[in-house]
């Protein structure tokens, strides 16, 4: 005859650590365009010739205290208009505060339409600091060109464009 051996527990004790909660961060920017530039955002300008550049516009990008730490980037959509093709278009960033200081490192400079769609954005951030901080403020200061190659097709023509940031959490 075969036995079959059971274990059995008299003494047993369990424990737990209940309501374990994780939650995503927001992530939100306010874009704010001012009137602290040269001209006013949104860039509105007539009457330029090659290689004359428009003024200096400014806004400034607000990482909101609900929020989280961001990068932040930039690019163009809905840009329309024969005279897209000859315009250029130059944005800066640097420290928050003087007009020089806020010029110091081009973002971009080259032809508006190589800046078109999220494929082309470029970094705002990466030039200050890595990232955006909570409650911190960044400007971007931007001109506008007619290109010097331009001709006279597109005398009278006008180039509009939408600018675009996005936010996205550093990647720790």
């Amino acid at each position: 005859m075969l036995g079959v051996g059971y274990t059995y527990s008299v003494f047993s004790d369990t424990e737990r650590i209940d309501n374990n909660t994780l939650s995503s961060a927001t992530v939100d920017i306010t874009l704010q365009a001012l009137t602290s530039g040269i001209i006013e955002k949104p860039v509105n300008v007539s009457n330029l010739v090659p290689t004359q550049w428009t003024d200096w516009a400014r806004a400034e990008i607000y990482n909101e205290d609900y929020s989280t730490s961001v990068r932040v980037f930039m690019y163009l959509e809905n840009t329309s208009g024969l005279l897209c093709d000859e315009v250029n278009l130059q944005v800066t960033t640097g420290v928050l505060g003087t007009n020089t200081a806020e010029r110091g490192t081009d973002i971009y400079l080259g032809p508006i339409v190589d800046l078109e769609g999220v494929s082309n954005k470029v970094e705002v951030t990466s030039y200050v600091s890595q990232y955006l901080g909570i409650t911190e403020t960044m400007a971007i200061q931007q001109r506008a060109q007619i290109d010097e190659n331009a001709t006279n097709d597109v005398q009278g023509e006008t180039c509009t464009w939408d600018e675009v940031f996005v936010a996205e959490t550093p990647v720790y």
